[in-house]
């Protein structure tokens, strides 16, 4: 099942923005609080996500796919890190 986050008007929108701007040739900005790569501009035929804030309620704008995907993950790994229901037998 998607991600609820990705069906709002909002998102869809973001996204429609952002893929319209590169359709047109222009160079976005890099909006994940740690971008990954070597700058923050985003070339036109470069991979593009919308990325969110940590509570994942509020979009930021445009990301490099990189940064976007690795924030999720390691957003996700400490939250699992944090709450795990898994229980290990010591031996």
């Amino acid at each position: 099942m998607p991600d609820p986050r990705y069906a709002t008007p909002e998102y869809r929108a973001a996204y429609k923005a952002a893929r319209q701007a590169q359709a047109r040739g222009q160079w976005l900005e890099c909006h994940q609080p740690a971008c990954l790569m070597d700058d923050r501009t985003i070339a036109p035929d470069q991979p593009v996500d919308i990325a969110h804030d940590d509570s994942g309620t509020v979009i930021l704008g445009p990301a490099h796919r990189y940064c976007n995907r690795a924030d999720g993950g390691r957003r996700r790994h400490l939250l699992a890190a944090t709450t795990s229901s898994v229980r290990r037998r010591v031996l």
